[in-house]
C-alpha cells in the first residue's frame, strides 16, 4: 500500500513522522544548547483596549490543585506500577462513561469525539507493571481489558523509539494512535484535526488521573514514528501513532 491509497491527511501524517532511528544523538531537551528564541515566550495582549478585571474563582476546586501540581517528570519515580494503577488511568483517560443506558458497544468514552467517530486507539507498552508481564498490549475499550501482542522485553524499543534513558526505564509507556478513516467516513480530511484533537483530551485526562492518584504522567509528542508503529502493529490497519503518554 502506497501514500497514495491513504486519505490526504494519512499522506501527510506519514510524511511528516520522524524515521525510524534511534534519537539518542538529537540534543534538542538539552536546555544549555537552545538558541535564545526556543526559550522567549510571547503572549498576545491588547494594552491599549479597555480591559475588564476578573475575579478570582470562587469556592475551592479540587481539579485547580491538581491543574498546580501537574509537571513533566524526567526520573524514575518508584517501584512498579500497580495494575489497579494502570487499569484507572486507562479507564479514566479513554473508556467508557459510566451510567449509560446505550450497549457498550456504541456507549460514549470519556472524552469528547467528533460525531461520535472515536478514531483514537490506545496501547500499553509495559516495562515494571505489577502483575503484568513486561510487551505490548492493545487496551479494549468495551471490555475494559488488555489484548497481550507480546510478551518480551521492549526496552531495545523503547529506546530506538525515543532515546532517552528515563523512557527507556519508565515504567510503561501509553500511545495513542488514530484509525483514520473512522473519521474520514463523515469528516473527509477535516477528521485529521478531530483526531489531533481528541489525542489531547484523553491525555489531559490521563494526566489529571495521574495527579489524583499520585502518579506522574509525562507527554512525549518527540519519538520515532516507525519503531513504535512495528511494535504496536500499526500503519498496516491504517493507524497512525499520534501521541505517547510516559509513566516514569
Amino acid at each position: 500500500m502506497t501514500l497514495d491509497d491513504w486519505p490526504a491527511s494519512g499522506a501527510f501524517h506519514a510524511r511528516s513522522a520522524i524515521p525510524g532511528r534511534s534519537l539518542r544523538a538529537q540534543t534538542w531537551t538539552d536546555t544549555a544548547g537552545w538558541p535564545p528564541e526556543w526559550t522567549e515566550i510571547t503572549v498576545k495582549a491588547y494594552p491599549r483596549r479597555p480591559s475588564v478585571p476578573l475575579p478570582d474563582p470562587a469556592g475551592d476546586h479540587a481539579v485547580a490543585a491538581l491543574l498546580d501540581r501537574r509537571g513533566s517528570v524526567r526520573t524514575p519515580t518508584g517501584p512498579a506500577l500497580p495494575l489497579v494503577v494502570l487499569a484507572a488511568l486507562l479507564r479514566y483517560s479513554c473508556g467508557l462513561r459510566t451510567g449509560s443506558d446505550r450497549p457498550p458497544d456504541v456507549a460514549r468514552r470519556v472524552y469528547p469525539s467528533a460525531g461520535a467517530r472515536f478514531p483514537l486507539e490506545c496501547y500499553v507498552l509495559a516495562n515494571r507493571c505489577a502483575g503484568l508481564a513486561a510487551g505490548a498490549y492493545h487496551y479494549d475499550t468495551v471490555g475494559h481489558r488488555l489484548a497481550t501482542l507480546s510478551e518480551a522485553d521492549l526496552r531495545g524499543d523503547i529506546e530506538q523509539a525515543f532515546g532517552f534513558p528515563w523512557i527507556t526505564s519508565s515504567r510503561a509507556v501509553i500511545v495513542l494512535t488514530a484509525a483514520l478513516r473512522r473519521g474520514a467516513i463523515k469528516y473527509a480530511d477535516r477528521a485529521y484535526r478531530f483526531a489531533l484533537i481528541e489525542a489531547g483530551h484523553v491525555g489531559q485526562n490521563a494526566i489529571l488521573v495521574g495527579e489524583t492518584l499520585g502518579v506522574p504522567v509525562t507527554p512525549v509528542g518527540g519519538f520515532a514514528d516507525e519503531p513504535l508503529n512495528r511494535v504496536i502493529g500499526a500503519r498496516k490497519d491504517g493507524e497512525f501513532v499520534l501521541y505517547s503518554l510516559v509513566l516514569p
